[in-house]
């Protein structure tokens, strides 16, 4: 079937509303069937969630974050302006074992020719900075330019997960090789936390951008993992990396 099909089908669902629906288990998250706006990153006028775009306004959800033309030309099709924010600007995470020590995990935001954050987990921080304007895009004119991030939305990285970092074999065995016993793991090739093309651990490694499982019920928002059963889904995407101590509870090692 020609790619210029799947073209027209994604540039059909852009403009006429953005019915987007997730794969697998999940609910319907990013559509206007069944009520389902409450989703925090639909942020169209029909969006019932705490920051959309005004009354009247922008109806189209994908555009705020996806474009068929005219996009970032280091992410195809996307439609935030953020990624050549300074490096500088993302503190690392300072845990128990510092990653940006290994070299192998290219971790750092201090050498020019590693780019971090990279990956998935930049364009992530395109609204989750706190500082680009979440109503502002490439391709086209600023949607909303009172739309600003919460402070709960703003991701402060030297208090998260560490992210855009290599994780291989290479790298676990070097972190393990400054621990008392082996607590880090390869995740299996069909784990529920995915790394990216590059092996890096990235924020799309435990969330879903289009799957609101918080609205479902769920304590973690946009868990990756959905099955059902919040408390087996969080240690299962935990336990692909960390070695669980036995009588696992869900609490895991810092890094």
């Amino acid at each position: 079937m020609s790619k210029y099909f799947f073209l027209f089908i994604f540039a059909s669902l852009l403009f006429s509303g953005g019915q987007i629906f997730a794969a697998g288990p999940g609910p319907k998250d990013l559509g206007f069937n069944n009520g389902n706006n409450s989703n925090p990153h639909n942020l169209s006028s029909l969006s019932s969630s705490n920051i959309h775009a005004a009354a009247g306004g922008e109806d189209r959800i994908c555009v705020f974050c996806h474009t068929p033309h005219g996009g970032d030309p280091q992410t195809p099709l996307w439609n935030r302006p953020d990624l050549a924010l300074p490096d500088s600007s993302y503190p690392l995470y300072g845990g128990v074992v510092e990653i940006k020590t290994i070299g192998a995990a290219k971790y750092t935001n201090t050498d020019a020719s590693i780019q971090y954050p990279n990956g998935a987990s930049r364009m992530c921080l395109s609204c989750h900075d706190g500082v680009t304007a979440i109503g502002e895009v490439i391709s086209g004119e600023i949607i909303d330019s009172s739309m600003t991030m919460s402070a709960s939305g703003t991701i402060d990285l030297a208090k998260s997960h560490p992210i855009s970092f290599v994780y291989n074999a290479t790298v676990m065995g070097l972190i393990n090789g400054r621990k008392t016993s082996t607590e880090y793991q390869m995740p299996p090739i069909d784990s529920q936390a995915p790394r990216d093309s590059l092996e890096r651990m990235q924020c799309t490694t435990c969330h879903d951008p289009h799957v609101n499982t918080r609205g479902v019920g769920y304590s973690l928002p946009f868990w990756r993992n959905y099955t059902g059963v919040e408390a087996t889904d969080y240690s299962t995407t935990c336990d692909a990396c960390h070695v669980a101590p036995p009588n696992n509870t869900g609490t895991q090692h810092n890094l």
